[in-house]
């Protein structure tokens, strides 16, 4: 098992209300992973996903955040939320076109990974516009239960605001 799901593991949470999808793990190098507790740069994901499901971290700079991640983790999975990859491999650098080609060829090893670690039908959040595109209507039609009909962006680069008014329209 990669360090990666080695990290993702630990905070797995008994029932899964809620699973976000998002594209991959960061390239091997980069250390840094949504479930790394030791984070020092790069985390967007993790911070703007604690700020949207813990308003009280609003107002914490990313440092504090940071310094808190193990416990902020433990509560993201007591509160049953969790984190997959849409692919195995990291898909960072890649164009667009080529990252929805990887979700595409990998789509049905994800949906037999989600039958396999995921009992019930949790509400699946796609994060990213390449994975809402390639896997949307795909896991609708195998009968998972996907939260929004509208792309939701990843949260770094500049769509944070974006990324908070799209789970709040979908009721996240």
């Amino acid at each position: 098992m990669s360090k990666f799901e080695v990290a993702r593991q630990k905070y797995k949470p008994e029932i899964i209300k809620v699973l976000f999808i998002a594209e991959s793990i960061p390239k091997e190098e980069d250390n840094r992973f949504f479930y790394f507790e030791d984070v020092p740069k790069g985390d967007s994901l993790f911070l703007e996903m604690m700020k949207h499901l813990y308003p009280e971290t609003k107002e914490f700079r990313p440092k504090v955040i940071r310094k808190g991640k193990a416990i902020l983790l433990k509560q993201f999975q007591q509160d049953g939320y969790y984190l997959m990859d849409a692919v195995t491999k990291s898909v960072s650098g890649l164009s667009p076109n080529q990252k929805k080609k990887a979700i595409f060829n990998e789509r049905e090893m994800l949906v037999s990974r989600l039958r396999q670690q995921v009992n019930g039908n949790p509400k699946i959040v796609l994060i990213s516009a390449t994975v809402f595109e390639v896997l949307h209507e795909y896991l609708t039609s195998e009968g998972f239960n996907i939260a929004h009909n509208e792309s939701i962006p990843f949260a770094g680069f500049g769509n944070q605001t974006r990324f908070h008014t799209q789970l709040e329209k979908f009721g996240l």
